[in-house]
């Protein structure tokens, strides 16, 4: 029996292997994505879908769409072929027609099955990963994030996060300098194709420097080089026959991998050490444009 959830993803199944013990999809294709419960929802929604595409493309040439079958519950009851489900991986978007609406759901499948195609086959590095984030957060240390570019930016997200839960993070090139190499504490460097010289260079700095600096890397799977400075590296994985991205330019697909991963990782490092909602609000600032989340204040 299939188990009910609020986000469910239609997929034709095709085959599966084992990768690190995990059994995952090897070539599926997305049917759709529903926020229901109920079956009975979810044809309500795929046939408005069909038709809304059905109006937008008459007098075109409409590409079939093939029938969607359930996904089956795996032997221990995990499910392990939705969308973003524990064991999920290997997924190839539908080929959207000409329309705007297919093309952005197409481009977030493809980006989100290589998330979830990369965290299998990094399973070892993405636990150590969050437990280094996890002991930063505890005491306090300095991280430098490094990065160029977009790929500086998908960093500074998961970077800023870290910074409420306790870690003194610095960004490569920001306003305030990175903390000097005796300091200690850790690194996370981005890239996107790990051939950033400027990362290179000051991933190799703070090796030379000081061999107690404990560096977070994530880049492209064949980064070397890359792979060389880090103690912890997670390859970004993303065969472009599987997952192929209708709607990209440059290498956005590898910077918001790099996003969500590093992300997941921070909430994922505060859950080990015990963060609850209020804890995370006692670190956000409340000083300054900001958002709704300071801590909560009880009268004394």
């Amino acid at each position: 029996m299939t188990p009910k959830l609020s986000s469910v993803a239609y997929l034709n199944y095709s085959g599966s292997e084992r990768v690190n013990g995990s059994r995952v999809l090897t070539r599926g294709v997305v049917r759709c994505m529903a926020a229901t419960r109920r079956d009975e929802e979810c044809r309500t929604l795929e046939k408005s879908a069909t038709y809304q595409q059905r109006r937008e493309n008459r007098g075109r040439r409409r590409l079939p769409w093939p029938r969607a079958k359930r996904a089956r519950a795996s032997g221990d009851g995990r499910v392990n072929n939705y969308v973003g489900g524990v064991t999920a991986a290997d997924m190839t978007p539908f080929t959207p027609a000409d329309s705007t609406i297919p093309l952005l759901v197409a481009r977030i499948h493809s980006i989100a099955g290589a998330v979830t195609h990369t965290i299998l086959y990094n399973q070892t590095q993405v636990t150590k990963a969050s437990e280094l984030l996890a002991m930063w957060m505890r005491r306090h240390q300095p991280v430098r994030i490094l990065g160029a570019g977009r790929a500086l930016l998908a960093g500074s997200m998961p970077g800023n996060r870290l910074s409420h839960a306790g870690a003194q993070v610095s960004f490569m090139g920001g306003m305030v300098p990175l903390p000097n190499s005796a300091l200690g504490g850790g690194i996370i460097a981005c890239s996107a194709s790990g051939r950033t010289p400027a990362v290179l260079e000051a991933m190799a700095i703070a090796k030379m420097n000081n061999s107690k600096i404990k560096t977070i890397g994530i880049a492209d799977s064949q980064a070397d080089d890359f792979k060389a400075l880090c103690d912890v590296f997670i390859g970004l994985r993303r065969p472009k026959e599987i997952f192929a991205n209708p709607l990209s330019a440059l290498a956005d697909t590898e910077e918001l991998m790099i996003a969500e991963i590093l992300d997941g990782l921070v909430v994922l490092a505060g859950r080990y050490i015990g963060f609850d909602d209020e804890a995370w609000r006692k670190g956000h600032e409340d000083i300054g444009p900001t958002g709704p989340y300071a801590a909560s204040r009880r009268a004394g």
